[in-house]
């Protein structure tokens, strides 16, 4: 046992040397729980599913208030007879192979963290998860995440929760439709796009179908925006718009603050073949979602309001 511990603590401190190399970079995992509502019913925004959303205390740091989904970073009881470990940036295709131990850590740390953050009931186990995400947080973001986002379905309808008392104010089942066109909701922009991808599938049935086909034919991968300021507006540039590579190669240059570009934001969306980023409004409140492409087996619906 005092080998095994001494094992552990060597790994840790291996670990979080790491993490000091990356800017201090914290892996972390979330769980996304959708759940099909009773009897497939449908509501009137053509859903018949939830997502489960915890809100942010109004005393937390960041994202105070904010919907987001259960989750945090990694903790040591994650790293149970675990051997090997390394970041994990990208999560090869089910068809590829199977998760391997790195991979394990952040789908213990999504199903304990929901535990924790939600109380959430029902056994879940670490093959019963299936990734959707992959986040990182731009580079002129002083406290940054590495983090892996999982999706689990249920059509358990009796689920008595309750929030984590100091981090979690709430707890609320909202379906795409509702979370995403309510003025008052708060959301990262991670979330943002997150929930864009659920609006092409109203159906629990066939999200799920769709859900375990991309895992088992598309990589997840990595997306780290740019935040761009722009002369009339604000904006995270993802991986898989044309001018991502020059604007991480300019933010590069100079990481502790935000990129700015003397350019109007319609000009230099026009002028790009791809595009795929977020736009904050003028109030800072609201994003516009603006996409015409698809990744890692997704489709971004174009130019959504939010």
């Amino acid at each position: 046992y005092n080998e095994y511990k001494s094992y552990l603590r060597n790994q840790m401190l291996s670990f979080y040397r790491h993490l000091a190399s990356r800017q201090a970079l914290r892996e972390s995992a979330s769980t996304i729980i959708a759940k099909c509502n009773k009897n497939n019913e449908t509501c009137a925004n053509g859903y018949n599913y939830k997502l489960l959303f915890v809100k942010r205390s109004q005393k937390m740091k960041s994202w105070p208030g904010a919907l987001t989904f259960a989750g945090g970073a990694i903790d040591e009881e994650d790293f149970k007879n675990i051997r090997n470990f390394s970041p994990v940036e990208r999560i090869q295709p089910r068809s590829h192979k199977n998760f391997n131990d790195s991979e394990l850590v952040y789908r213990r740390t999504a199903i304990r963290e929901l535990k924790e953050e939600t109380n959430f009931p029902l056994p879940i186990s670490t093959e019963e998860i299936v990734p959707w995400s992959i986040w990182k947080t731009p580079l002129s973001i002083k406290n940054r995440f590495n983090a892996i986002f999982y999706i689990y379905f249920t059509r358990e309808q009796n689920l008595a929760l309750s929030p984590q008392h100091g981090e979690i104010d709430s707890l609320h089942w909202l379906s795409p439709g509702e979370a995403l066109f309510n003025p008052e909701n708060i959301f990262a922009p991670p979330q943002v796009t997150d929930l864009n991808k659920f609006l092409r599938h109203p159906d629990f049935d066939k999200l799920e179908e769709f859900s375990r086909k991309r895992y088992f034919d598309h990589e997840t991968r990595l997306c780290m925006p740019v935040i761009v300021k722009f002369n009339d507006a604000q904006s995270a540039v993802l991986n898989h718009d044309s001018f991502y590579e020059v604007a991480l190669k300019m933010q590069q240059k100079d990481t502790s603050k935000l990129l700015e570009i003397n350019e109007n934001i319609i000009d230099n969306i026009n002028a790009q073949d791809r595009n795929c980023r977020l736009v904050l409004s003028k109030s800072g409140r609201r994003i516009v979602c603006s996409s015409n492409v698809s990744y890692d087996g997704h489709i971004l619906d174009t130019k959504i309001m939010l």
